[in-house]
């Protein structure tokens, strides 16, 4: 982001609501099916260990780009809106 001048603090926080993902960020050497990942993947360990990302776990319910990805539950729908403020918990715009 540096080189398009929009500078980021470090390390930058990437949410990710898949838990297996997230646990193989953290420990790659004690999973089996690692050794079957293609090199080019790899590179988000080179990232965590130089410290310019961490990767932390979010629940699927607190995701906002939820509902930019894919179709939600009615209530679940209103609670993301809420919480981007399109709109407050009565429904008012």
């Amino acid at each position: 982001m540096d080189e398009v001048r929009f500078p980021q603090p470090c390390p930058v926080i990437l949410w990710n609501d898949n838990a297996r993902a997230v646990s193989l960020t953290k420990n790659a050497k004690h999973n089996t099916w690692v050794k079957h990942i293609d090199i080019r993947y790899h590179y988000i360990w080179e990232c965590i260990a130089e410290g310019n990302i961490m990767v932390y776990h979010l629940a699927s319910i607190d995701n906002l780009a939820d509902m930019f990805t894919k179709q939600l539950p009615h209530l679940a729908h209103m609670k993301q809106c809420a919480a981007l403020h399109l709109y407050d918990s009565e429904g008012n715009t």
